[in-house]
């Protein structure tokens, strides 16, 4: 991957999470007011698409229905995100092969004396 796709990869990666917090913030307001949770039910949900058709003709738009557009948006981009970004993470023990895998394995045993010390007292319990 290219240094300014990854530049712009980041960049929108940091957008998704400020817009994220910012509806969760705000989200956390609506919520502390008298109602509580139940802020979220009397909201719009079945006018919101045409409560927004109404910035056409610059009519007064309800602040539940854009919330409801905002948190649809948030979601489905969210989604659309982690759908489309490629995992970068792979494994290292899929690309060793079995004697390098030992010989690691054998490096890493011997430079931890408290380990190599407990591995040869469970040898000599399991040879006994």
């Amino acid at each position: 991957m290219t240094g300014a796709r990854l530049v712009w990869r980041q960049l929108a990666a940091a957008c998704l999470l400020i817009n994220g917090a910012m509806l969760l913030a705000l989200s956390g307001l609506m919520a502390s007011g008298s109602e509580g949770l139940l802020v979220f039910l009397t909201l719009p949900w079945n006018s919101f698409l045409t409560d927004l058709s109404g910035m056409a003709t610059l009519q007064t738009i309800d602040a539940g229905s854009v919330w409801i557009a905002w948190f649809l948006w948030t979601c489905i981009s969210t989604l659309l995100w982690w759908k489309a970004t490629p995992l970068t993470h792979k494994s290292s023990l899929q690309e060793l092969d079995g004697d390098s895998l030992v010989k690691n394995r054998k490096i890493e045993i011997e430079s931890a004396p408290a380990l190599k010390e407990r591995l040869n007292k469970l040898n000599q319990l399991l040879q006994k």
